[in-house]
């Protein structure tokens, strides 16, 4: 298909127009389409309504937002500040098993890691977290958890922006609470 042909089914105009608007007035869409697509791409949107190249990205994007959030997830329901922690043990059973998940395995590599730790000295602490970040993992699809692995590096500095981000909320908690503590109502009552 000529580039012609392609344009006058695109902009469903004649010949003529597509002469007027590329030669005369030239017109800056046809720069644009240019840059952005192969003439290859404007002829598969023509027969199938789609771009592969764009399909792509649009999945690429689904999976990044998807393990953002299981992420995000599962900074709140452990401990934040062990994010990094779980996720690099992850990548390491990951690399250790043959690039490829085994969930038992890595909660046998959890368990014997002591990375939880409470002020409260509560022995039994450790293993509830692993059980919750398990949990955690087993709800996922394997898919997202994937993708995490063969693109942490490109995700550690939205990894390192999750941790902040909950670090700045419960700081901003414990201010508010802080607050209250020593601030007594009772003298704004009377």
């Amino acid at each position: 298909m000529t580039r012609e042909k392609i344009m006058v089914d695109l902009f469903e105009f004649s010949s003529p127009t597509y002469y007027k608007w590329t030669k005369h007035q030239k017109r800056k869409i046809f720069d644009l389409l240019d840059y952005a697509f192969t003439q290859e791409e404007l002829e598969e949107y023509l027969t199938t309504k789609k771009i592969r190249r764009v399909e792509k990205e649009k999945d690429f994007e689904i999976l990044e937002n998807s393990s953002i959030e299981f992420l995000t997830k599962l900074a709140k329901e452990t401990d934040y500040n062990y994010l990094n922690q779980i996720i690099e043990l992850f990548i390491e059973h990951y690399n250790e098993n043959s690039n490829s998940i085994s969930l038992e395995l890595f909660a046998q590599k959890l368990y014997s890691k002591e990375i939880f730790f409470s002020f409260l000295f509560d022995k039994s602490y450790n293993a509830k977290m692993i059980f919750k970040t398990i949990d955690i993992f087993k709800q996922e699809h394997l898919a997202i958890l994937n993708y995490i692995c063969k693109n942490y590096d490109s995700l550690k500095t939205k990894i390192d922006n999750i941790v902040k981000k909950l670090n700045r909320r419960y700081l901003e908690i414990q201010e508010y609470d802080d607050y209250d503590l020593f601030h007594d109502d009772s003298e704004n009552d009377g």
